[in-house]
């Protein structure tokens, strides 16, 4: 079997599933009683290994080859984790669905996937988004039953070794675990528009939210001037949001700065702050923003950041774009040149032998 990696714009490209006879989903198998995470779709001619050596001595396979479909239906199963170079990645073994000669499915198939944890886990938390998988039934998945759910839910920032302050000059950036509707409605409402009752399941539902706090450090002066000190002011807030939907990737910047603190440049520095956490601690792998039409102070600041304007959408806003992804390209090319080492644990060889 040869490894194959799994790459950004065959992810993108290939597996949005919005084809007929593509898909996600769990079933069982009959002969373990396993249940299993398996993922279907269309896979271009170029995509196997069509020059295997076994080619070479029988014309009557080449020959077989020209009936072979443009797309190739496959479907993948779930088998095992194992690892490129450092980096987490699952493994699936591929079954061709429609093509009916059985050495050429076999020459096809001769092949497993590995998907880095990062487009692994952005497929599964855009599952999870789209309600096609139900993060509760995990314990029972093989593979994926030891796998705490936090690990991919929340954009992967739940896990317990990811960090929940950044710390930017004098500005601090504080993950949100116990969210105050209230406290953040008002904030809104003073410097900016209310968070109205019909808009709180989009802005305060655990899932689909993560929000950050923004700090600075002020001086306080009391007696005069006599004793001074700092205290922390709460400047403005971050918000991740889950946009899968619209397969951006998964996630979504929203800031707010109080009025008085505005022009500081404050927006910036503790967005690029998270920028960095997100590249470093999280599982998404672009980040989206929207901007009204007449709002250019905001969209300066995007471009400041690194994000590029897409295309104009509706409701006479503009999307901005920003890659994420900047490590999975640098495993590409270390793949492609043979300089990253490819591997599955023991125990899943062992267990699914016949797979592997």
């Amino acid at each position: 079997m040869q490894p194959k990696l799994l790459t950004i714009k065959d992810y993108f490209e290939r597996f949005n599933f919005q084809e007929y006879g593509t898909g996600c989903g769990i079933e069982t198998e009959p002969e373990s009683g396993e249940n299993y995470l398996w993922a279907q779709t269309f896979l271009p001619k170029d995509f196997f290994n069509l020059d295997h050596p076994s080619l070479i001595f029988n014309p009557f396979l080449r020959h077989q080859i020209e009936d072979i479909p443009d797309q190739v239906q496959v479907k993948f199963e779930l088998f095992g984790i194992g690892s490129i170079g450092n980096v987490e990645a699952f493994v699936f073994k591929p079954w061709v669905v429609n093509v009916d000669n059985p050495m050429l499915f076999q020459l096809l198939e001769d092949f497993h996937l590995f998907v880095p944890n990062t487009l692994f886990y952005n497929l599964i938390e855009r599952l999870i988004f789209l309600e096609q998988i139900d993060p509760n039934v995990f314990k029972h998945i093989r593979i994926l039953q030891d796998i705490p759910s936090n690990t991919f839910q929340r954009f992967g920032l739940d896990r317990s070794n990811v960090t929940k302050v950044i710390k930017s000059g004098k500005l601090e950036i504080s993950r949100i675990d116990e969210v105050d509707k209230s406290e953040i409605s008002k904030f809104y409402s003073d410097n900016w528009e209310g968070i109205t009752p019909q808009l709180e399941n989009k802005y305060f539902r655990p899932l689909l939210n993560t929000w950050f706090r923004i700090t600075s450090e002020e001086l306080n002066s009391q007696l005069f001037g006599l004793k001074q000190s700092t205290v922390k002011k709460t400047v403005g807030f971050l918000r991740l949001y889950n946009t899968n939907s619209s397969f951006t990737g998964g996630t979504s910047l929203e800031y707010i700065i109080e009025k008085a603190y505005r022009k500081k440049g404050y927006a910036t520095q503790a967005s690029l702050a998270l920028i960095d956490y997100l590249k470093y601690h999280s599982y998404a792998i672009s980040l989206g923003a929207e901007v009204n039409d007449n709002n250019e102070f905001s969209k300066k600041v995007l471009k400041r950041l690194g994000f590029s304007e897409s295309k104009t959408g509706a409701f006479n806003s503009d999307n901005f774009g920003l890659s994420l992804f900047d490590k999975l390209k640098h495993m590409e090319e270390n793949f492609i040149k043979g300089d990253i080492e490819v591997s599955v644990m023991t125990k899943y060889v062992d267990k699914y032998d016949r797979y592997f």
